[in-house]
């Protein structure tokens, strides 16, 4: 399965790549963004590598997906959104996002 990507007047989302970690290690060591998540804020950039790895994986298995919050302008990375997990069978997913807190209260989310 392609993975599919979205856009907005403001925004495009989009798979996550591994160019992303910069991005990704600079929202996810943010004690602000991960207050209220299941982890520690990042202090290595390795993790946000892993991270990739496991967005990546989650999609191949069909057990959720994670799209980068792109501005539709310069393509830059301000957050992510998806489902977290999915059961089909019982028909729920998890949905979360996280965003850089330079955007919050600007109508993205």
């Amino acid at each position: 399965m392609e993975f599919p990507e979205l856009e907005t007047d403001r925004l495009r989302l989009t798979k996550i790549h591994q160019e992303d970690t910069g991005e990704l290690f600079e929202l996810f060591s943010s004690e602000l963004v991960v207050k209220y998540y299941d982890l520690e804020a990042f202090s290595q950039s390795e993790q946000a590598e892993s991270l990739v790895e496991f967005f990546h994986s989650r999609f191949e298995n069909n057990s959720g997906i994670r799209w980068a919050i792109r501005l539709k302008e310069t393509n830059q990375l301000i957050g992510t959104c998806g489902f977290n997990s999915w059961n089909i069978a019982m028909k729920n997913a998890v949905v979360g996002y996280d965003l850089m807190p330079a955007y919050w209260g600007k109508g993205f989310t």
